[in-house]
């Protein structure tokens, strides 16, 4: 799923050299053999001319 979240709190988020190209989060999350759960964050970045997702926590 994606949602909408405020930039200024993804910028505060992301390393040195990375922007983030749009207000969204993506959250990931599965079940892991069947005890155990998994939880990942992304956002949409942009660095060096690269576009793609960068995964801020898990």
């Amino acid at each position: 799923m994606a949602y909408g979240v405020e930039q200024d709190r993804l910028r505060a988020l992301l390393p040195d050299g990375f922007s983030s190209l749009r207000p969204v989060l993506r959250i990931n999350a599965e079940l892991r053999d069947g005890k155990t759960g998994y939880v990942e964050f992304n956002t949409a970045v942009e660095k060096d001319g690269v576009r793609g997702w960068l995964n801020i926590a898990f």
